[in-house]
């Protein structure tokens, strides 16, 4: 099996993630590294042992999958880049800012003809995967709600610049919500109508939407709930789907498994792996590793793509909605 060679775009927090695991793969032969910032970019590949190069049109030419870790205002530009070169593509989420931008990614992909891999790594984190292995099992039932409460304090003193403001990250919703929003969807089917209320007083006032409360209902039927604040000192990620026949549950901050509960039953409970969330001798994420594996395998193989653009874009439309509903303040239907 040939060994690829990934380049990767950007050298900022997300990308020493990514390569914390990309430089430990069996899938991997090398790892090429372009940022604007050159020190920043020499430092990643110090400590990977990826090797810099010195354009972004070098990088493209050079790989075999174009490794997009930018800040979502530039994910159009790099991935026109690499479908123009007929490169296999993975984009870190968000997929872009608006639908339309979205949908103009996707038309080029689609022209090109490239493998296309999107960056939602809940799809790949084990708790999520079991619990949507039961859903689909019909466990609990038919889902009658899926609901997602994420928080967590987004400090400016340790943040870039772009990830506080709304024109540039899209706000808490589109640059942390989106993993909350592709959560319920993945369980509970495409939302098709929401409400939802939003602050904008902590973080960057009037400049950075930092708080979501948004409600909705799927096509399936079902209802869900999406909460989400970067504005909270308080660590807070919990999870559920409630069904005909009972409930799945879930909490990050406690444990790593699924629980099942259901009416006159004792709980029962599915193991999905250790806490932490880190390899605290390695460094990687293991989220990013079990996606990475999926993606390089998949790739390696000729096989197809799970998570594509099909899953951005739905996320893309479904935060374009909740953004609209809390500014206007009126149930907002999802443009499809």
């Amino acid at each position: 099996m040939k060994k690829l060679h990934i380049g990767v775009m950007g050298a900022g927090l997300i990308a020493q993630e990514h390569l914390a695991t990309l430089s430990r793969s069996s899938f991997v032969g090398s790892i090429s590294v372009f940022d604007t910032d050159t020190k920043r970019c020499q430092a990643l590949c110090d400590q990977t042992g990826a090797s810099p190069v010195l354009s972004f049109q070098s990088l493209v030419d050079g790989c075999d999958l174009l490794w997009i870790c930018t800040p979502p205002v530039a994910h159009k530009a790099a991935i026109a880049a690499g479908c123009k070169a007929g490169k296999a593509i993975f984009c870190e989420k968000p997929l872009a800012l608006t639908t339309q931008e979205s949908k103009a990614i996707g038309n080029m992909v689609a022209k090109a003809g490239v493998p296309f891999f999107m960056g939602h790594s809940g799809r790949h984190t084990p708790a999520f995967v079991k619990m949507h292995h039961l859903v689909q099992k019909g466990v609990i039932g038919d889902v009658v709600y899926a609901w997602s409460t994420r928080h967590g304090y987004l400090d400016p003193k340790n943040t870039p610049a772009w990830r506080m403001e709304d024109k540039l990250s899209g706000g808490v919703m589109v640059e942390f919500g989106i993993h909350e929003l592709d959560f319920v969807q993945w369980m509970a089917g495409p939302l098709v109508e929401v409400s939802a209320v939003s602050t904008s007083k902590v973080i960057n006032p009037g400049k950075f939407t930092e708080a979501v409360t948004a409600v909705g209902s799927c096509a399936s039927g079902a209802k869900a709930k999406i909460e989400v604040s970067w504005a909270n000192p308080r660590y807070l990620w919990q999870r559920g789907v409630e069904g005909t026949k009972g409930s799945l549950f879930y909490n990050d901050g406690e444990f790593n498994d699924v629980v099942l509960l259901a009416p006159g039953k004792n709980p029962k409970v599915y193991s999905a792996g250790k806490l932490p969330w880190k390899n605290m001798k390695t460094g990687e994420n293991l989220t990013f590793k079990y996606q990475a594996k999926a993606i390089l395998k998949a790739l390696a193989n000729n096989e197809p793509t799970e998570v594509g653009f099909d899953v951005g874009l739905s996320a893309i439309q479904a935060s374009a909605a909740i953004i609209k509903a809390a500014a206007t303040g009126k149930t907002t239907k999802v443009q499809r």
